[in-house]
């Protein structure tokens, strides 16, 4: 592979891109090696912003908000995201890389050929709505308050499943959380896969566990058709005949005694009325108990052997590798990294600090001076540091100095460093400044215009 990627060459890790392994309106995801200069190495998913996305702020922003979501929801149905950086000018979401495939290729007759048994089946969809349940409910690590995610974006290609049986919930690109605020600002209509939304959301109403499994619902029904089910429609009597006219078109014969109870969940997921599913623990136990009654093969026991088949292609046609496979990039280091929007969207404590400073910053165009926020001394105390070091070396690669000469490069006066911090603060203002204003007159241009979402 060459090295014909840019980067500050060596300043941070390095990514070599081997391949594109998805791809979406917003975004590309690559397997890349990351590796440091310490010599560690390992495989990792890299989620990469199209370049003519990096100028659109409310795509940008949720690509933040999901790599601040992933950070917190650390489980194991759950993609884990490692880091928020930049590569090549991008914003570029670090996320752990899970081998095998996606749901939708083992439901599709053309790439499994295969049986999907039923007892596989329902252990999927336990592990799916299991991550519906940590979304929802695992507590904030600074509040304590549940953070309340919503996923709104349930469906086949949304999953993966690995060779030892591992479920992994992908792309929380559109999630919403009510523990945390999120940057980008959507309206419900706009969010979401049209064939796997709830009646509610299709009648403006809002999204909430019963929506999302409404979703799962919906990817319950494929696996066992191993099709489509398509749009049921937001008025009830629409909806429910049918449901009962696919419902009875299912071959259950393989679920033994249990089919009836299989039905009866699926059912129960795809109500309706939102107050009449099931919630995520409720689904996660009923699962739990077909798994142990139905016949074959279990989904760790089926994937050992199904997933190597259908696991991503090693190779992709040369136009459809993505302009960075075989390049080597650089993590981009630099004072542009440490923006207070990027500083406050990894981590909740600085996030849950920014609204009002950032409200204030636009409607003022500058940053009060009663009132100054962390980020910038943040910057101001890693800069001073570097100046500091940069002196200290100085005056150890020159011993022949007298102790006095030494002691004015180590030691400048208070004078100068004042005047070098107040340079400094006045430059990263004025950057603040031009971001704040360009990001206003960005989103004001956008408003006019519905986003219609295409999740990476």
């Amino acid at each position: 592979m060459d090295g014909s990627g840019t980067g500050t060459g060596g300043a941070g890790r390095q990514f070599q891109f081997v391949r594109r392994i998805g791809s979406g309106g917003f975004g590309d995801v690559y397997l890349a090696e990351m590796s440091s200069s310490s010599g560690f190495a390992k495989m990792v998913a890299v989620k990469l912003l199209k370049l003519d996305m990096e100028n659109n702020p409310n795509v940008a922003q949720r690509m933040r908000d999901e790599a601040r979501l992933l950070g917190m929801l650390r489980h194991k149905t759950i993609v884990r995201a490692d880091d928020l950086i930049n590569l090549h000018g991008r914003t570029a979401v670090i996320m752990e890389y899970v081998p095998g495939c996606n749901l939708s290729a083992a439901i599709d007759p053309g790439r499994n050929t295969g049986a999907f048994p039923h007892r596989a089946i329902i252990g999927v969809i336990r592990n799916i709505a299991s991550a519906l349940d940590v979304a929802y409910h695992r507590p904030s690590p600074v509040t304590g308050n549940p953070l309340g995610v919503l996923h709104r974006d349930i469906k086949p290609g949304n999953v993966r499943i690995t060779p030892d049986g591992e479920v992994k919930v992908l792309d929380f690109g559109i999630a919403r959380s009510e523990g945390i605020n999120r940057e980008a600002q959507t309206t419900e209509y706009q969010l979401g896969s049209l064939n796997y939304m709830a009646p509610e959301l299709l009648n403006s109403g809002d999204a909430s566990p019963a929506s999302d499994i409404y979703s799962l619902g919906v990817t319950f029904y494929e696996c066992l058709a191993r099709e489509r089910f398509g749009w049921a429609g937001e008025a009830e009597d629409m909806h429910t005949p049918k449901l009962d006219k696919r419902f009875a078109g299912l071959d259950m014969e393989s679920s033994g005694d249990q089919a009836t109870a299989l039905i009866e969940l699926l059912r129960d997921m795809m109500r309706f009325s939102p107050d009449d599913r099931p919630s995520p623990d409720k689904v996660i136990a009923r699962c739990r108990a077909l798994e142990s009654e139905l016949p074959g093969l279990t989904l760790e026991d089926w994937a050992s052997t199904a997933i190597e088949a259908l696991k991503d292609p090693e190779s992709l046609e040369d136009d459809d590798k993505g302009e960075f496979s075989g390049q080597i990039l650089f993590e981009e280091v630099s004072t542009a990294s440490f923006s207070p929007q990027l500083l406050g969207n990894f981590t909740e404590e600085a996030t849950m600090a920014m609204p009002g400073a950032a409200a204030e910053l636009m409607a003022h165009g500058a940053a009060p001076k009663a009132r100054r926020r962390w980020p910038e001394f943040t910057i101001l105390i890693l800069l001073l540091a570097v100046a500091g070091g940069v002196f200290l070396s100085q005056s150890a690669l020159t011993p022949t100095e007298t102790t006095s000469t030494k002691t004015r490069i180590a030691h400048p006066s208070k004078k100068a460093q004042e005047m070098a911090a107040a340079k400094m603060e006045e430059e990263i203002r004025a950057k603040l400044v031009t971001e704040a204003n360009a990001k206003a007159a960005t989103e004001a241009a956008a408003a006019a215009v519905p986003e219609v979402t295409q999740p990476a």
